[in-house]
């Protein structure tokens, strides 16, 4: 089974790269890329890990076919379609956490204005350090913080722009629910050096919106040299609670071929249960992820993570604490 995932995932790669090659040349500005990738797991500090807990799955099998826009080319698009598994960390593959089928992620056209650009259609939250696709984030598992966002895709339109140093971005949005509410979304941001940004970002929905959920997020990107360090906080309110929790990770890279992911977490998540590990209930987590490229299309990532709770999340946990080890082959273009 193995060497035939392996195998499909080379075949794949090969078509889909020469399609690429010629589909850009054809059509200036226009690019198609692909993802595809296998991963596999052991959890450990469980008593029915030989039902579902080591497991082999195609995480990601994407293409998206898109252009930029700008100034001098000013209508833009994009478009995502397959596949993909956002796993996070100390959550277990159940019928709300599973390898998703085949379908449209994101959908959206653009216009370039010399001061705002405007967007419409499906397309990526702006809450968070993590987006929730494997190969853009830098690690294999999703954090526990995302966990509780889980706001990756949603239909809306938005407008944003850069006055100097300071970014802004309004925006209205489905909360992606179907029930006729929608959210309000802004992002204020500076950049007051070089390599730094700051940004306060909201999300606050219709109160009758069926995923109610006020979300608040600080977040902190830095870079130097070889090393990429980004902090966040999020508020997630509720049922006039509050829960909160607190990202720092970072990744250095080595070199072209090897780099070093980590990632701390604390959860403190209040009785409202907006980060899904229990009513008032704790946690730590911590990630390592290191990855080598082979070239710029293969690469293979390991990971090591570890989450301690207050409280035991799962009736078939042994303890308090998990432990997982992941594998993951992928290739991008």
């Amino acid at each position: 089974m193995r060497k035939f995932v392996l195998a499909n995932i080379l075949i794949i790669f090969m078509a889909l790269n020469a399609f690429s090659a010629s589909l850009d040349l054809a059509l200036d500005g226009v690019q198609l890329n692909g993802s595809v990738s296998a991963m596999g797991f052991y959890t450990f500090d469980r008593s029915d890990y030989n039902k579902n807990l080591s497991q082999i799955n195609v995480s990601t099998a994407l293409l998206w076919l898109h252009k930029d826009a700008t100034e001098e080319s000013p209508f833009g698009f994009f478009v995502q379609y397959g596949k993909w598994w956002p796993s996070p960390i100390g959550i277990d593959e159940t019928k709300d956490n599973k390898p998703n089928s085949f379908e449209l992620l994101q959908g959206y056209v653009e216009y370039q204005t010399p001061y705002v650009k405007f967007k419409a259609g499906k397309y990526g939250s702006i809450i968070g350090p993590e987006c929730g696709l494997n190969y853009a984030d830098p690690f294999i598992e999703k954090g526990l913080v995302w966990w509780g966002e889980l706001l990756t895709f949603y239909t809306g339109a938005r407008m944003s722009g850069n006055i100097g140093p300071i970014s802004w971005l309004t925006g209205i949005h489905d909360m992606g629910s179907n029930d006729g509410h929608y959210a309000f979304e802004g992002s204020l941001g500076i950049s007051p050096i070089e390599n730094l940004s700051v940004s306060f970002n909201t999300l606050l929905p219709d109160k009758k919106d069926a995923n109610y959920l006020q979300i608040y997020d600080f977040m902190l990107n830095y870079s130097l040299d070889k090393l990429a360090l980004s902090a966040a906080v999020d508020i997630l309110r509720k049922d006039s609670h509050n829960s909160v929790g607190y990202i720092l990770m970072g990744t250095y890279t080595f070199n072209p071929a090897f780099s070093l992911a980590g990632r701390v977490e604390y959860i403190d998540n209040s009785k409202n249960d907006a980060y899904n590990i229990g009513a008032n209930n704790e946690a730590y987590t911590f990630t390592l992820t290191p990855k080598y490229s082979f070239n710029k299309y293969f690469y293979v990532r390991g990971e090591g993570s570890f989450v301690y709770l207050d409280d035991k999340l799962y009736e078939n946990a042994t303890k308090n604490t998990q432990t997982r080890l992941v594998l993951e082959m992928g290739i991008k273009f």
